[in-house]
């Protein structure tokens, strides 16, 4: 009998949910019931990769599929799709505008008219633990509370985690909790956190370093894992777009594209492929055992913001044989840490989500050969483009809005922009379509996305067009391709199924409380979508 057969056969004789009794893991029938909320947030998963790769999976998507319960017609529902905007809003519940993540990273003004680029969780009141070279990382510039505050608001003895391949993955998750948040360094090879969260490291995850990392930290090949007859899913193994242009195909080595004399050069290395998940799972089950998640009569949260599904794509795009290998392992992954969920901390005392931040682009080449349109518009097509514009402002004279409507204008004329338009037009006439309303959710007053956002104005690229890099792909865009993502819940009381109706992101963080019991606010741009 196949794993997948005999996990929709249990599913279907037990189901998962939140409603009966509990049983405990072994030698823990002492304890008082708790619960844990996995919140695993899959970066750049678009939903239609589940879908196209399912005869392929064997592992958690499986068991999701077949104890959850899944909206299909989830979306994201602002238009700059970025990292550290579509994590905010998993947690907050509300759009970029509100909790004021627009973006990774945005130009703030100075006091003398000069702009500065701003990372989306610099701090500068913390520093990175054990690294003095490093700017420090924390919910600054988060203006809103989200899930993880509410739980911890609600019940006084919650544990919070969060654990990431990304930093701004990391705490955007973790709301504004100072709990037990750690990311991934990718020259380090190592998972930092900052003194926001604490000033040292705990033994346990010194521990873990020490011991564990390097089981899923050291490979130096990365083998294809995809059985054979399942690679016609993907694309072709050699696409000229993909990667650096030159290994495109499996195995990739660290010896070909890597210094193997530098141990830096080596971990950025390994952080382009499927290892930082593996990593990042790993101290998620010491996380687990050590700090009793779930088993201490409280509501525990554990973040999983897993990083690689975007790194892998935007190397080599989302049907590629690179992306459906990293697929298949995170697949085996997350039904292994599923397993152990039900070993360490009792089936039904675990309750897990799964969403994505935001989808992604299929490389513009690529889209041409399946009869789309695809436009790869190169950084100084782009560049020369902001130039024009910049020196037609300038020239409109000095009045701001009259500025920002002939930069708009110049931008129009390139071929490969759909729209450009004046925020401050936006925002006093209202949105003239479905999409520059979704760029009023991105739109923040102090906070101006790059690359146009001095000038007032922002730009929308015709759908099937990429700027900047000359190989890989991106997002950020408000397309479908970008916006369509997972929204699937694992819990008991929880009928496992399939719903069609019409959900946003921002919906899933409310309806995680309501699962829970746990109170939120009124005044959230999204809703629970369980009726209970």
């Amino acid at each position: 009998m196949s794993l997948r057969y005999l996990l929709t056969l249990l599913a279907a004789l037990v189901p998962f949910g939140f409603l009966g009794a509990c049983s405990s893991p072994a030698g823990d029938e002492a304890e008082q019931d708790g619960v844990l909320l996995v919140y695993v947030v899959v970066d750049r998963l678009r939903a239609d990769l589940l879908d196209r790769y399912e005869s392929a999976f064997t592992g958690g998507f499986v068991r999701l599929r077949a104890a959850g319960h899944r909206w299909e017609n989830a979306t994201v529902d602002h238009a700059h799709t970025a990292t550290a905007a579509g994590h905010a809003t998993a947690a907050m519940g509300t759009h970029p505008h509100r909790h004021g993540v627009v973006g990774n990273d945005w130009l703030e003004q100075g006091e003398d008219g000069s702009w500065e680029s701003v990372y989306a969780l610099r701090d500068r009141g913390a520093r990175i633990v054990g690294e003095s070279g490093m700017e420090g990382r924390g919910p600054a510039n988060l203006v809103r509370t989200g899930l993880p505050d509410w739980i911890e608001a609600h019940d006084s003895k919650a544990r919070i985690v969060s654990i990431s391949g990304k930093d701004r993955a990391a705490v955007a998750m973790a709301g504004r909790s100072r709990g037990e948040v750690y990311w991934m360094s990718s020259s380090r090879g190592r998972f930092l956190t900052s003194t926001y969260y604490r000033n040292n490291y705990p033994r346990w995850v010194e521990r873990f370093h020490r011991r564990r990392l390097a089981n899923s930290w050291s490979d130096t090949v990365w083998h294809s894992t995809i059985p054979h007859g399942v690679e016609s899913l993907s694309r072709p193994d050699t696409f000229a777009f993909e990667g650096d242009g030159v290994n495109t195909y499996f195995p990739h080595r660290a010896s070909r594209e890597a210094d193997g004399t530098d141990a830096r050069s080596l971990n950025r290395w390994r952080n382009r492929g499927p290892y930082p998940d593996q990593a990042a799972l790993d101290l998620a089950r010491e996380a687990v055992r050590e700090l009793k998640l779930g088993r201490r009569g409280a509501i525990d949260y554990l973040a999983l913001a897993l990083s690689q599904v975007d790194r892998v794509g935007h190397s080599y795009g989302p049907f590629s044989r690179e992306q459906l290998d990293n697929l298949l392992r995170l697949d085996r992954e997350l039904g292994s840490f599923m397993e152990f969920l039900d070993e360490n901390v009792g089936a039904g005392r675990w309750m897990l989500a799964l969403t994505a931040d935001h989808g992604v682009m299929e490389l513009p080449e690529a889209r041409r050969g399946l009869g789309l349109f695809g436009r790869r518009v190169l950084q100084q097509e782009l560049d020369a483009v902001i130039a024009r514009a910049e020196a037609t402002a300038e020239a409109a004279g000095t009045d701001p809005l009259a500025q920002a409507r002939a930069a708009a204008a110049t931008a129009r004329e390139a071929d490969w922009v759909a729209d450009a338009f004046v925020w401050d037009d936006l925002i006093r006439e209202g949105p003239a379509d479905s999409l520059q309303a979704l760029y009023l959710r991105s739109w923040h007053p102090e906070r101006r996305l790059p690359p146009v956002g001095h000038l007032g104005i922002g730009v929308r690229l015709l759908e099937g067009a990429y700027a900047g890099n000359e190989r890989g792909t991106g997002h950020e865009s408000p397309y479908i391709y970008d916006r369509h993502v997972p929204f699937m819940i694992m819990a008991r009381g929880l009928e496992a199924g399939t719903t069609t109706e019409r959900v946003s992101l921002v919906d899933l963080a409310p309806t995680l409380a309501q699962l829970l019991g746990v109170p939120y606010p009124d005044d959230l741009d999204g809703r629970s979508v369980v009726r209970r």
